[in-house]
């Protein structure tokens, strides 16, 4: 069975309402469109095809568009954050389409389209 799914995020730590820096880890407005981007790593899972993220403008909003059909992948960026300074992660994803029957508690069914680690 063929599974695709298309996810879109974008991700940034931000500080609460009391005057706290602001780090930017994915302002992906300056990335180039297509492309993956620069400054973040793609994490292959052994014997599987990597999922495909690239840079994208969807309802004029830039971010990352990944694209899986039998396909998985993770794509990260370390980051230092002291998360007393910056208590606050925020971000937003769009999801396209849901893998059908997936289910996070069996490892045969834990394709979910985006995750947060």
């Amino acid at each position: 069975m063929q599974r695709r799914h298309l996810a879109f995020a974008g991700l940034l730590l931000a500080s609460s309402a009391i005057a706290r820096p602001t780090i930017q880890v994915g302002d992906f407005s300056t990335a180039q469109l297509g492309e993956r981007p620069v400054a973040w790593r793609l994490a292959r899972l052994p014997l599987v095809k990597p999922t495909e993220f690239k840079v994208a403008t969807i309802a004029g909003v830039t971010g990352v568009r990944m694209d899986a059909q039998n396909a998985g992948a993770a794509l990260y960026r370390a980051v230092q954050v002291d998360p007393v300074l910056t208590p606050v992660l925020r971000w937003r994803w769009r999801v396209d389409r849901v893998v059908e029957g997936a289910d996070i508690r069996r490892k045969q069914g834990d394709d979910l389209p985006a995750r947060l680690y």
